[in-house]
């Protein structure tokens, strides 16, 4: 079975980046080739520091993962517009395979984790090759430039990222108030919408889990459309343990993908 490329930023509490991407995968049998873009030194509570992976670095760790015959790439944290060069450059000639892009912008303590000269670079190079872009709400907002509020909003948002060059948006509302959470999907056609329940509590790992989940189901042929739904089945049957072991524990809950209901510690 192919494997994923997971191009993330290394995060030493394990809360986010390439270490929640290697448990997502691996939760249900895909092996993930990492490639680490940054060296983010983060808490639970913030960011303490951030340094880019040098271009050549990024380029040549790309090239390797390239020789495993990978089925799918997610594609993260990227510092700047230097890093977004490396990337894409690496990818001239590469095989078709799709590729999942999480606009990671900030951490969930809101702690800008790119260069203010990174949004040109990622609108101009990253979006037009993605497959499936995966923001939340305040990166729909920061991209698009537009306030979103509501559902008539999202799907003007995703509308205009489409328009950017992303062949799928799938917008993420769980920054909107509500018992439920309804992500979006919009096919440049068509918008198709998956409404769950939200659960209580502060977690950490949910983006990065969710956009990882979904290129390993990409890489194992399913479209897009089941792809979001397996990995959205994955993801809201993680946060309820997670949110089930941590009632005892202040600060945001921790994702440990294909646990069992009574595993992890």
């Amino acid at each position: 079975m192919a494997g994923i490329i997971c191009i993330s930023g290394n995060d030493p509490s394990g809360g986010s980046g390439i270490a929640v991407d290697i448990r997502a995968s691996s939760s249900i049998g895909t092996h993930c080739f990492p490639v680490i873009s940054s060296i983010a030194s983060q808490t639970h509570d913030g960011v303490l520091n951030i340094e880019p992976v040098p271009p050549n670095a990024i380029l040549s760790q790309i090239k390797a993962a390239l020789t495993m015959g990978p089925g799918a790439m997610k594609i993260g944290l990227l510092h700047s517009h230097e890093v977004v060069g490396a990337v894409v450059e690496s990818l001239k000639g590469m095989p078709d395979i799709p590729i999942v892009v999480d606009p990671v912008l900030s951490s969930s303590s809101a702690f800008s984790l790119v260069k203010e000269d990174l949004l040109p670079a990622f609108k101009g190079s990253v979006i037009p090759i993605s497959t499936l872009l995966t923001p939340n709400i305040p990166e729909a907002e920061t991209l698009t430039g537009s306030k979103i509020q509501d559902q008539h909003d999202i799907e003007e948002a995703c509308w205009k990222l489409n328009i950017m060059g992303a062949d799928h948006v799938l917008l993420k509302g769980g920054h909107l108030e509500g018992e439920e959470v309804i992500d979006t999907l919009f096919d440049g056609n068509e918008f198709h919408r998956y409404p769950g329940k939200r659960v209580p509590g502060s977690f950490r790992g949910t983006g990065c889990s969710y956009s990882t989940l979904i290129a390993c189901y990409l890489s194992r042929g399913l479209g897009v459309k089941a792809a979001i739904a397996e990995a959205r089945a994955q993801l809201q049957l993680a946060i309820v343990q997670a949110a089930e072991r941590g009632q005892s524990m202040e600060g945001p809950h921790i994702l440990f993908l294909g646990l069992s209901k009574g595993g992890g510690t």
